[in-house]
């Protein structure tokens, strides 16, 4: 059986964070999306995953992806 690879994203708010810095809170992300969160995407390649990630936290909304890495299974 076919095991579709799994993806570790790097992302984290850069509304937020400024928010922070400001001694403010975000209207709708909590203030720990200032730092980095990893996601795990299952998808058939990397282009997909990012395409999966981005729809998920867009960048309009001040999500920012630092990385995408496939995750090799142990």
């Amino acid at each position: 059986m076919f095991k579709r690879p799994k993806f570790e994203i790097a992302v984290y708010n850069e509304h937020v964070r400024a928010a922070v810095s400001r001694g403010e809170q975000h209207k709708h992300y909590k203030d720990e999306w200032q730092n980095q969160h990893f996601i795990e995407i299952v998808a058939a390649n990397e282009k997909e995953a990012m395409m999966r990630i981005r729809a998920r936290y867009p960048q309009d909304q001040g999500f920012v992806i630092l990385a995408c890495r496939e995750i090799t299974s142990e």
